[in-house]
């Protein structure tokens, strides 16, 4: 079963439901990262990684962020966020919980997207 927009993943998610029930929170958590990774791939970043320490963002030569949105964070944020060349934006920031990942995942789209795309992960 090919999930590859936000609206069959809704649908997926609605047919296991009716199906099996209540989801167990892995199979919840999965939808979250699918979420994110479809959100990722129209903004052209071809690499995302968050630990507990931070991550780093890379993008594709095509990628579709508001270049001024990536410098006003790293000039507002030196300490969170800095340019690793040209594609590759570092984040340093404490993140103990998958949660409060998911929310500065969240966030950090928001803020690098074209006003024009739609926002918003579904919380699980």
């Amino acid at each position: 079963y090919a999930v590859g927009r936000r609206n069959q993943q809704d649908e997926l998610r609605a047919e296991l439901i009716d199906r099996f029930g209540r989801l167990p929170p892995p199979l919840m958590q999965l939808f979250r990262v699918t979420a994110l990774k479809l959100r990722l791939d129209r903004i052209g970043a071809s690499r995302f990684d968050l630990g507990e320490n931070g991550g780093r963002v890379e993008f594709s030569k095509d990628a579709k962020v508001d270049p001024a949105a990536v410098v006003s964070l790293v000039q507002r944020q030196p300490n969170t966020y800095r340019l690793a060349g040209p594609t590759r934006l570092r984040i340093k920031c404490a993140l103990p919980t998958l949660d409060e990942r998911f929310a500065f995942a969240d966030q950090l789209i928001n803020a690098l997207r074209p006003a024009a795309q739609p926002s918003g992960i579904a919380a699980g």
